[in-house]
């Protein structure tokens, strides 16, 4: 996770106060608390209007470390070493000025947990393969493994390989994968902050206006993605386990969502140009509308309603005219032309 999920433009600043507030908070849990702890901590809260609220969503990501095991978290958190990353924090608390003894010995573990993982941007595994697709184009490939890709429109993808894994990093589009079986050897494939994990199946992998979709047509998938609270991800990876008929959704306000059914024949629909959706928001479909036209497809200002609209049923991605007719039908759009360069989605009355 990232501290700028929770906060653009994170500067020093603001990573001191969410120091303070894991100190605060480990303080104020302890039996060592007093009651000048208490009027201190107030005051601290009082001092500055950011304090209270980065405070709060310190506490509510600590309380859900409380439970976890080594298994749950990022397998990145481990390096460098926590010991290496308390030596940097320390140095940093230093240099920032002097600090309470306990503010340093009991919130920097916490700290490093918050603050030194969420700055960590997610990296791909070291680059091998590399296939792209430009706009309406489609394209089937054979990963050195021998598994199969079918890659969407305006999509790019990654592959490599080690001894003991295979992972696949879909940086943007959609997949339709049949993964060659590896038992001693797991695949998996990262999009965004979600991680799909097989041994042999069938399913794909979509995104779009910040949402990442998985749908499972053969086998089975185990689905990770970090816990969100307040729409902050945590070093905490809740795990779903899917079925063929099963599919599932995440994006970064509300994490994982619940898993629902799909036809397993639907699933990688789109490679016949098929948009099937079920409760998706406008904004995801028009995402992938866009990766088929030549024309750009956006929102005009102040549409962010229209964009959390939900759509259920199946389009077809060859008749984008008519797909767009159909929206403005059924939904309180209207699509503006006047633009040649451009297809705008506009809010209307009905």
């Amino acid at each position: 996770m990232s501290v700028q999920a929770m906060t653009t433009g994170t500067d020093s600043q603001t990573l001191l106060i969410l120091e303070q507030a894991c100190a605060w908070h480990r303080r104020l849990e302890s039996p060592q608390a007093t009651a000048a702890d208490r009027s201190r901590f107030q005051d601290w809260l009082a001092a500055d209007p950011r304090h209270a609220a980065l405070y709060d969503q310190a506490a509510g990501v600590l309380f859900a470390l409380d439970d976890v095991g080594k298994d749950d978290l990022d397998p990145s958190l481990l390096k460098p070493t926590l010991s290496e990353r308390f030596v940097a924090m320390r140095t940093r608390i230093a240099n920032a000025g002097s600090r309470p003894a306990w503010a340093i010995a009991s919130g920097a573990v916490a700290a490093l947990m918050l603050i030194a993982v969420l700055l960590r941007p997610f990296s791909p595994a070291v680059p091998g393969e590399v296939f792209a697709t430009g706009i309406g184009e489609t394209k089937t490939v054979t990963l050195a493994d021998g598994s199969q890709v079918t890659l969407g429109p305006v999509s790019e993808l990654e592959a490599a390989y080690s001894a003991t894994s295979r992972q696949v990093y879909l940086k943007t589009g959609s997949a339709f994968l049949i993964v060659a079986q590896e038992p001693e050897r797991p695949f998996s494939v990262d999009a965004d902050a979600m991680t799909a994990t097989v041994l042999g199946t069938r399913f794909d992998v979509r995104t779009g206006a910040g949402v990442v979709r998985v749908g499972v047509a053969e086998g089975a998938v185990e689905v990770a993605y970090p816990f969100t609270i307040f729409g902050l991800k945590t070093p905490i990876h809740e795990k779903q386990p899917l079925a063929a008929g099963q599919q599932i959704a995440a994006n970064a306000d509300t994490g994982l969502m619940l898993p629902t059914s799909v036809h397993p024949a639907s699933v990688g629909a789109w490679r016949e140009n098929r948009l099937v959706y079920k409760e998706a928001t406008l904004a995801e479909l028009v995402a992938e509308v866009s990766r088929y036209s030549a024309i750009p497809i956006a929102f005009a200002e102040q549409a962010s309603t229209l964009k959390r609209v939900t759509v259920t049923g199946a389009f077809d991605a060859n008749d984008i005219d008519g797909l767009l007719a159909t929206l403005s039908d059924h939904l309180p759009l209207r699509v503006d032309r006047t633009d040649p360069g451009v297809v705008r989605l506009r809010p209307s009355r009905r």
